[in-house]
Formats: C-alpha cells, structure tokens, sequence
C-alpha cells in the first residue's frame, strides 16, 4: 500500500518497464474477482481462522525468546504453515480455497518479513549505486512493493469477508504481528514510550489495510462499487482503491483513490482531486512524490486504455476524538462520520470527472 512504500518513482522512469498487470485493461480490473463483495465467510472457516492466529500468537511468544534471530523466526512461521497445509491437503480443499488463502495471510508473514529485508538491503545499495544499477535495482524493489501489496490486498478481503466478526481474534492477530515485527527488527526502541521500526511498520500495515476496509465500506454506502487494483498498479501507481461509477459504465471515466492514513487512527474523512495543484501543495515531500507519482500513473494508464481515469486523493487521518473506522475490524462506525464529509467525498469523486482530462481526451 502506498503508506509504506519506502522509495518515490519520481527518482526514476518507473513506468518504462512494461507489466501487464500495471496497465490491466478496465474490463478486467472491474471483474468480479476483483470486487470487495465476492466471498461470505462460513462459520467453519472463522473458526479455522480463530485457530490459525492462536497459533500465531504462540509463535509471537517464542519469537520473544528468540528475540532478534530472524532465521528461527522464519521457522517458526513456516513450520506452522507447513502443518496447515498437511491439514488441508487432507481435506482435499482446491488450490484457491478460502482456507489456503487464510493460511497464506496469517503465515505469510514470514514471506512478508523476508521481502522487508531484502528491500531493506536494495535500498542501502541505493545510496552509492551508479545510475544503471539504480534503475535494477528500483525495479527490484517495485517488484517486491508489488508482492506486499498482493498479500495486503488478501487480507483487506478477508476483513470485509469477516463483516466485524471475530474482533478478540483479529485483536490478536494484530498484536502478534506487532510482536513478531518487533522481534524482527527492534531498532530506534530506546523507551518503552517509543515504538520500534517493527512495530511501526506492522502498525502501518494494519491501518493501511483497514483504511481500505473502511474506505471501500464508506464507498458502498454512499452508491458506489470498489474494486482492488492489481499489485502494480498498488505499488507503482499508488491506487488504493478503483471505484466505479454509479452507473456501472466505467467506459464514460473513473476514478482511482488513493488513502493517507496513519498508525493512530481512522479520524475523518477529506478528499481532494488529484493534480498537479493538488501535489505542490501537500503537505510533504513525501506526500507531494506519491500524488506526482499516481498522476502520472494514470495519465499513461488513460493513454494506453483510450478511457479517461481520474485520480482523488482522501485522507483519513482526521482530528476526531473519536475513530470512525474500527481499528481491529475495519467496521465504520456511520455515527462519527459527519453527513458533510459525505458529501464532500461525492462532490469530489463527481468532480473528479470533469476535471483535468487524460491525454486521450485532449488528442
């Protein structure tokens, strides 16, 4: 998710390199495998989750003891994963079964972990790289942004799947990948006050994934349908979110969205259309590289779709007191959400449209 993406693409050409899922025709993109509503979550599939994240809990704790030996950690974490699949290779479920999907989420972690520090190490090559190995080297991380992106895009399924179900258990599933980040990689923890680079990483996992959540629930209530983008178009195009015009035709323009969100919370919702205006006048560097960095995603996305695409940026940090959205379920709480910023997000994600065109539109 565009959160925690550790590099901008503005320190390169990044979309010289071709990828079939970084430019994925509309058609497919609003399939429904590709929908936030697709799967219903059966009781007998929570309660397999339920024991997937006490299993994880338990490798949380044993990580603690061996605080800092991320090989044993990686162990721990595959093991188990190797004993669920047994499970279900026993109980002959399909290949892309909701029950592999879960065993991917919660274990996957280990993956997860594995591609931080090989970002991590690309990312120290960086500083003294000359400008070819640059290049290799960005496309390199892009590449693993993109897997992240695909593992988070799974769980932000599973939670809407969930509908606010099994809070303890997500409770603990948040906490133990906290934990197990932390024991992973404690730098820069020199209170109990402060957080730690693991625990501020898996902090900005979670509320990026239940800002989608939220986001996409926000969407359906107010008329319209969210789909996710593919990992690229994530990672590279900094899109969170592709939303579908309320009357279905997404051959007349739409929109994608990209999230700001924070590891204290969901507090409010604001949106802005996003265009050059709109990027030199974020509020960091940082912010200004990922809006010039989804702006110029889909004006190349336009031109080799012929469709025009828009892009709307929304903030959900907020100053509320209070949490609009959930921070374990990623439920919206309608209650805390003023009917004004509704009407903004509408306003904005109408205006949008008949905003600054694509170079389809202009030839």
């Amino acid at each position: 998710m565009s959160q925690t993406e550790p590099i901008s693409h503005s320190q390169v050409e990044p979309f010289q390199i071709e990828q079939e899922g970084l430019y994925l025709p509309p058609e497919e993109i609003f399939s429904q495998k590709n929908s936030l509503e697709y799967f219903e979550m059966s009781p007998s599939l929570l309660e397999d989750f339920e024991d997937m994240v006490i299993d994880l809990k338990e490798i949380s704790r044993r990580a603690k003891e061996e605080f800092g030996s991320r090989e044993k950690i990686i162990k721990l974490l595959r093991d188990s994963k190797i004993s669920w699949e047994e499970i279900i290779e026993e109980e002959q479920e399909g290949i892309f079964s909701p029950k592999r999907q879960a065993v991917e989420i919660v274990f996957g972690l280990a993956q997860v972990l594995e591609r931080k520090a090989q970002r991590e190490f690309y990312l120290d090559k960086l500083a003294t790289a000359g400008e070819e190995e640059k290049k290799s080297l960005i496309k390199e991380i892009d590449a693993i942004n993109a897997q992240d992106a695909l593992w988070q895009h799974h769980l932000v399924v599973w939670l809407i799947a969930m509908g606010g179900k099994k809070r303890e258990t997500l409770e603990n599933f948040w906490q133990a990948m906290e934990d197990i980040f932390h024991s992973w990689d404690h730098r820069f923890k020199k209170s109990t006050d402060e957080l730690s680079q693991g625990q501020r990483e898996a902090r900005q996992i979670r509320f990026g994934v239940l800002g989608m959540v939220g986001m996409a629930k926000i969407l359906d209530r107010l008329g319209y349908q969210s789909f996710l983008p593919t990992p690229e178009q994530d990672a590279q195009g900094k899109v969170d979110l592709w939303v579908l015009p309320k009357n279905k035709n997404w051959q007349e323009g739409f929109v994608g969205v990209q999230l700001k969100t924070s590891i204290n919370g969901i507090r409010g919702v604001s949106a802005r259309v996003v265009d050059e205006k709109t990027a030199r006048h974020a509020v960091s560097e940082r912010e200004e590289k990922q809006l010039k960095a989804m702006l110029h995603f889909i004006k190349d996305y336009g031109r080799i779709n012929q469709v025009s695409v828009f892009g709307v940026w929304v903030d959900l940090t907020g100053t509320s007191e209070y949490e609009i959205v959930d921070g374990v379920t990623g439920e919206v709480n309608f209650d805390r959400v003023s009917q004004e910023d509704l009407e903004e997000l509408v306003q904005v994600l109408e205006q949008a449209k008949g905003g600054e065109k694509s170079e389809t539109d202009s030839a």
